[in-house]
């Protein structure tokens, strides 16, 4: 395994553990009835989230809060370079009692 130094396994496990839910979530609005477009999703969540924020205010004070923002913010444009998903390939396979086959001549 790679070192990394400090604290980068910290922020992205943190950030895996928000993000995983956060898009659980957006899955959820986006299938919704009536298809909610991106920036009405933006809105809703955002007010959701910034509810559910606010004792960490209270918590941990501005500063810190901003740092954070920087920090994560920080992350999108280096996701974004650095990260390439790999296409789904096509299904060859059948699936057959919950389990995935292949045959081979």
């Amino acid at each position: 395994m790679t070192e990394h130094p400090e604290g980068v396994e910290e922020l992205v496990d943190a950030l895996i553990e928000g993000y995983a839910p956060i898009s659980v979530i957006l899955d959820h609005m986006f299938q919704a009835p009536g298809h909610a477009t991106v920036d009405e999703v933006r809105e809703v969540l955002g007010e959701l989230l910034r509810d559910t924020f606010e004792p960490l205010a209270i918590r941990f004070g501005s500063d810190d809060l901003r740092r954070t923002a920087a920090v994560v913010e920080a992350t999108v444009p280096l996701i974004h370079e650095n990260l390439m998903l790999v296409p789904h390939t096509t299904r060859t396979r059948q699936r057959r009692g919950g389990r995935t086959s292949s045959r081979r001549r």
